[in-house]
């Protein structure tokens, strides 16, 4: 009944401030993607795939080594199965953020107002980065919800982007995804292959895509049967999840153009690159209820 109210009163505050309230333009950042430990480590020990994209390991003490596939618009985030992820392996989760930066409050009112689902704020702080998740879990141990599809607004601190040199005229105005890029990860991706996200193809469940589609459309995806599209983003293929096999299949726009070539990282993923563009997928079977 509280929810129902706070949704009531902030509709209602919406009509009476008018066209003054501005709302939320979101673009996505980066794909988080939990694949097996083989897999990952077949991938930054292969020779083409390291001359030809910008990797970066990543070692952590929850999961070990992380990997970041780094484009010039946009990267992935290959995370092993352990931890939070060793029930979701297969899990992909799409990380959004703001066009001009808001408050996280404010963030969260506008995604509130397009799900029934309860969404949390996660914090996470460290000496160079301040950023706050939404999303549906409570917290990282959560294992009510098994969800391997998540949606996820990330939203970091005027501090980061005043440490990365940006004004407060160009939170105002708004960042692109391809200078926030630029100006964060710098020259690393100069000379490979890799430009950014075209098409996100992820097999789901029912639940899923009950539950995650209206977050999408909060985000400001418009949907054709079960295609998501938004300006300036990656198309997002949902599509129903068969045999209990768990599907995603990325596919980048590549700054040059390439002869045919598939390269085998294990039973469970594969690259495939041809012309301008280059497809990476991973199925594994799932044992999701």
């Amino acid at each position: 009944m509280k929810k129902i109210l706070f949704i009531f009163l902030f509709i209602i505050t919406l009509g009476i401030s008018g066209t003054s309230q501005e709302k939320p333009v979101f673009q996505l950042n980066h794909v988080d993607i939990s694949i097996d430990s083989i897999s990952l480590s077949q991938i930054v020990s292969n020779r083409f795939l390291c001359d030809s994209f910008a990797f970066i390991k990543v070692f952590t003490d929850s999961t070990g080594i992380e990997v970041l596939l780094l484009g010039k618009e946009s990267f992935v985030h290959l995370l092993p199965g352990k931890g939070f992820f060793t029930t979701r392996i297969g899990a992909c989760l799409l990380v959004h953020h703001s066009f001009k930066w808001q408050e996280t409050s404010t963030l969260l009112q506008h995604l509130q107002l397009y799900t029934r689902d309860s969404l949390y704020n996660r914090p996470y702080s460290s000496p160079e980065l301040n950023i706050d998740y939404i999303n549906v879990y409570e917290n990282l141990t959560n294992e009510k919800k098994l969800l391997k599809f998540i949606p996820i607004l990330q939203n970091h601190s005027k501090k980061d982007y005043q440490s990365w040199g940006y004004s407060a005229a160009d939170l105002e105005q708004g960042i692109t995804q391809k200078r926030y890029m630029h100006d964060y990860i710098g020259k690393e991706t100069e000379q490979k292959l890799f430009q950014t996200i075209v098409d996100i193809s992820v097999a789901v469940t029912k639940n899923e895509l009950l539950r995650m589609q209206p977050l999408l459309k909060a985000y400001g995806y418009k949907k054709t049967r079960n295609r998501f599209v938004l300006d300036g983003n990656p198309i997002i293929n949902l599509t129903k999840m068969k045999a209990k096999t768990r599907t995603v299949i990325l596919t980048f726009l590549l700054s040059e153009s390439v002869e045919r070539k598939t390269v085998i990282i294990s039973d469970n993923a594969t690259f495939f690159l041809n012309n301008n563009k280059a497809t990476f997928s991973f199925r594994i079977s799932d044992n999701y209820r």
